[in-house]
C-alpha cells in the first residue's frame, strides 16, 4: 500500500518534460499546526517482535517540492509575507540534481530583544511572534536565479479563532514588541550617557557637580523603566518590576492561545503605553536641555560632545 500525502507535484508532472530547468511546484495550503511527530519505524511490544513495519507521518508545515536539473552550488528556500518580509527559511535543503521536498514548520516575526545583562520576570515568551494566516510567497533561489510560488498559510483547524482575530493578535504583539524595544533602548541610552559623563568628569573634574545633578535626572528615567536594583533573576521577587517588564509580560498574555487579543489586553497596553510616552518625553527633554547645556560646557574645555547610544 502506498499513501501519497501530497499529489500536487504529480498533477504538475507535465512540467518534468522540461527537465533542463529548475522547477518550483505550486505548494498546497499549509497549516499553522504542527502535526504528526513520529517519524516512522516499528511498533513496540508484540508488534516489534513480529517485525511489523509502520509508515512515516507526512511532513509538517509549509511543504514545497522542487526539481533541479543539475547540482546547485547555492540554494535557499524562503517564505515571505505580503510586504516581502522573510518569516521562515526551510532547513536542510537538498542541492543535488533531482526531485526534492523541503518544509518550514512555523512562520514568525522577531519579538523584542533585551540588552546584555537585562533581567526580566514573566516575560520570556517575546523572542518570536507567530505569523497569522494569510497569503505568503515561497521563494526558491538557485545559484542567483529566483523562482516563486504563492502559498496559503491557514489557521489550525482546531482553533475557534477567525483569521481576522489571529491577524489582530499578531499586530498587537508586534506593537508590544516595538514598545518594549523602545523602553529598552532608553535604558541603553541612559547607560551610555552615564559612561561618557564618567569619562568626561575624569578628564575635567570641575564638571562633577553639573554631571551629578544631570545624571540624577537621567537615573530617575532609567529607574522608572527598568528595575536597576535587580542583580539576579530572583531579585525581581524582592523588587517590583518596572515599565519595560510590564509591557513585555503583556505579550505572553496576548500570545497565550489561538485567539484574538482581549479587550483587557488592549486596555492594559494603552495604559502602559501612556506611561512609557511620559518617560520618552522626559528622556527627550533631558537630551535637548540638560545634556545640551552640559555639552556646551564640555566643548569649552575641549571635550567631545556626549551622544546617547541606543541598541542599534
Amino acid at each position: 500500500f502506498w499513501v501519497l500525502d501530497d499529489l500536487s507535484p504529480v498533477r504538475q508532472a507535465a512540467d518534468l518534460q522540461a527537465a533542463d530547468r529548475v522547477i518550483l511546484y505550486k505548494p498546497l495550503s499549509a497549516t499553522r499546526a504542527r502535526v504528526g511527530g513520529f517519524g516512522g519505524g516499528r511498533r513496540g511490544g508484540a508488534a516489534r517482535e513480529q517485525g511489523e513495519p509502520m509508515g512515516s507521518n507526512p511532513m509538517s508545515g509549509a511543504v514545497v517540492s522542487y526539481y533541479l536539473p543539475s547540482d546547485a552550488q547555492d540554494l535557499k528556500i524562503e517564505y515571505l509575507d505580503k510586504d516581502g518580509i522573510v518569516v521562515a527559511t526551510a532547513n536542510g535543503v537538498e542541492k543535488t540534481a533531482g526531485f526534492h521536498r523541503a518544509t518550514a514548520t512555523s512562520f514568525s516575526y522577531p519579538g523584542y530583544r533585551n540588552p546584555q545583562g537585562m533581567l526580566m520576570w514573566g516575560a520570556g515568551g517575546g523572542s518570536t511572534i507567530p505569523a497569522p494566516p494569510g497569503e505568503y510567497t515561497v521563494r526558491l533561489t538557485v545559484d542567483g536565479q529566483v523562482y516563486t510560488q504563492a502559498l496559503r498559510w491557514t489557521k489550525d483547524p482546531r482553533s475557534p479563532a477567525t483569521d481576522a482575530e489571529l491577524v489582530a493578535q499578531c499586530v498587537l504583539a508586534k506593537t508590544i514588541a516595538a514598545r518594549t524595544m523602545e523602553a529598552n533602548d532608553i535604558v541603553v541610552k541612559v547607560r551610555s550617557v552615564r559612561e561618557q559623563v564618567g569619562k568626561a568628569v575624569e578628564a575635567y573634574a570641575s564638571l562633577k557637580s553639573d554631571a551629578d545633578a544631570m545624571m540624577a535626572k537621567f537615573d530617575e528615567v532609567e529607574s522608572a523603566i527598568y528595575q536597576t536594583k535587580a542583580q539576579s533573576g530572583q531579585d525581581l521577587l524582592n523588587y517590583p518590576i518596572r515599565l519595560n517588564n510590564r509591557i513585555a509580560a503583556l505579550m505572553g498574555e496576548v500570545l497565550s492561545g489561538e485567539y484574538g487579543p482581549t479587550q483587557q489586553c488592549h486596555e492594559v497596553f494603552d495604559m502602559l503605553s501612556k506611561l512609557l510616552d511620559a518617560e520618552v518625553a522626559k528622556m527627550q527633554g533631558l537630551v535637548e536641555d540638560e545634556l545640551k547645556a552640559f555639552n556646551t560646557k564640555l566643548s569649552v574645555m575641549g571635550g567631545a560632545p556626549i551622544v546617547p547610544q541606543g541598541m542599534g
